[in-house]
């Protein structure tokens, strides 16, 4: 009996020594979690704090020490919306892969150019332009003028005909348009590719067959094309729109029958 009560509390010993280990091991998890979340954010810190230095001393012309200032924004996208991202940063990255992800995590989410979805979608990218800049005055690539009135893309693009988007983006997509090596054409270009990455399979298909409508060609090189996001937009909720009055004259149809 002496024995087997020896035994036992050996096992115990040994028992209490390995859920010790787990704890003592799980606390260094936590540890070493909360280090690497300090870390990053230090990490993020510094390249916010290198990306103002370095658009300070643009401002400043280069000259003289860059001054301590900051420039209210609402989102890292609307902050000094006139000037070029440094793609070359980890921060320029940074705002780059936020403009560009996908508005919908998975294929079954994503947006499939029919009426259900269309006012979600809708939002979300409204959502997305404003976190971006791109409704920016000077640099933005949604607001377009049609008979003497700004008229918003996302919201108005019924009454935007293709061709004044086509005119109208120039600047932004020719070889030698103002705008082409500006922030606005860093804009078109994220836009255009969270457009396309946010719809499904299916739906980028069925976009794609219309790509002379959104696709045009620089002016350089005869082989090179530009996608206008504006374009894009208006022929996918082109698309959205036709499918809505396919639906309603069935339903129609139905009900008459």
């Amino acid at each position: 009996m002496s024995r087997r009560t020896n035994n036992e509390a050996s096992l115990q010993d040994i028992q209490n020594s390995i859920n010790q280990l787990a704890t003592n091991t799980n606390n260094a998890i936590s540890d070493l979690a909360a280090q690497v979340q300090a870390l990053a954010a230090a990490a993020s810190a510094n390249a916010a704090n290198l990306q103002q230095l370095q658009l300070n001393q643009q401002q400043a012309g280069g000259q003289g020490a860059p001054q301590a200032t900051v420039t209210f924004a609402t989102s890292p996208g609307t902050s000094n919306q006139s000037v070029v991202i440094n793609y070359g940063t980890r921060y320029g990255m940074a705002l780059y892969d936020m403009g560009i992800k996908p508005l919908f995590d998975s294929e079954e989410t994503k947006f499939d150019l029919e009426n259900e979805g269309a006012l979600n979608f809708e939002k979300a990218v409204e959502r997305r332009a404003k976190n971006m800049g791109w409704y920016d005055d000077q640099q933005g690539i949604l607001t377009f003028n049609v008979d003497g009135e700004d008229l918003d893309l996302l919201s108005d693009y019924g009454r935007i005909e293709s061709d004044a988007i086509k005119t109208q983006s120039e600047p932004v997509f020719m070889h030698n348009g103002a705008k082409r090596n500006a922030r606005a054409a860093q804009n078109n270009d994220m836009m255009q590719t969270m457009l396309f990455d946010s719809l499904t399979t299916n739906a980028q298909t069925r976009v794609a067959v219309f790509k002379d409508e959104y696709e045009f060609a620089n002016g350089g090189n005869p082989e090179k094309k530009i996608i206008v996001a504006a374009a894009l937009y208006k022929v996918i909720m082109k698309l959205t729109t036709l499918d809505t009055k396919n639906t309603d004259k069935a339903l129609r149809i139905s009900i008459i029958i």
